[in-house]
Parts: C-alpha cells; sequence; structure tokens
C-alpha cells in the first residue's frame, strides 16, 4: 500500500478520509446560550450570544488624601436592578439534518464531559 503526500496509507475504497483544517478566520468563542428558530426556506437559523451584566458607563470614588480610593459615591448610569446583556457573537444557518447531527454530537459530548466530571 503506498502512502499520501501527508504521509497516510491510502484509504481502501470503502473508506473515506476527512483532514481538518483551520481556516485564517477561525475563533474560539465563548457562548452562553443559543436562540433562533426555523427559517421560511426550511433551515435552521442559531444565533449564540454570550449574556453578562452590563458595566455602568462611569463609577466615581471618594479619595483619601494620601490618593487612595474610598467608598463608591456614584455611577452612572444607576439602573434600578442588574441589567443584563446577551450580544450575538455568530449565528449558524443549518439543515434540519445537519441540525440533528450537531444537537447529537453535542449530547454525547456533554455526556462524555459529565461522566468525566464523576
Amino acid at each position: 500500500m503506498s502512502d499520501t503526500p501527508e504521509g497516510l496509507p491510502i484509504p481502501s475504497p470503502n473508506e473515506a478520509r476527512f483532514l481538518f483544517r483551520r481556516n485564517e478566520d477561525y475563533r474560539l468563542i465563548p457562548v452562553s446560550g443559543a436562540f433562533g428558530g426555523v427559517t421560511p426556506s426550511r433551515q435552521i437559523l442559531a444565533e449564540f450570544y454570550m449574556e453578562y451584566q452590563q458595566a455602568p458607563d462611569e463609577i466615581v470614588h471618594e479619595l483619601s488624601p494620601i490618593g487612595s480610593l474610598g467608598d463608591e459615591v456614584s455611577r452612572y448610569p444607576d439602573p434600578a436592578g442588574p441589567t443584563y446583556i446577551r450580544e450575538a457573537l455568530m449565528g449558524l444557518v443549518l439543515t434540519p439534518d445537519v441540525a440533528e447531527s450537531v444537537a447529537n454530537w453535542l449530547l454525547e459530548k456533554a455526556r462524555e464531559a459529565r461522566q468525566e466530571e464523576e
């Protein structure tokens, strides 16, 4: 059996080899959740977001005579309660078959991760 340019054996006629490459635009993105639904063309739209508490634009602190920070005096804006942001980071459009395949893969990986915790 001869080898491929990558030094791998040539697969048999009933095998398929997939080589993995990362595109120059590849990014690792933290995700808190997803939102979306079925498009008019019957595809699945999944928008992945990161969830975080909104930071104020400004905080004012007292200064001690030696210049160290004291108590907080004010913040702007001063929300009545915590405000959370769901910032959409990316969207995926998948066929129903691909969505189901990805969902099954994710569930399998989640089970594996939980088993490793035990």
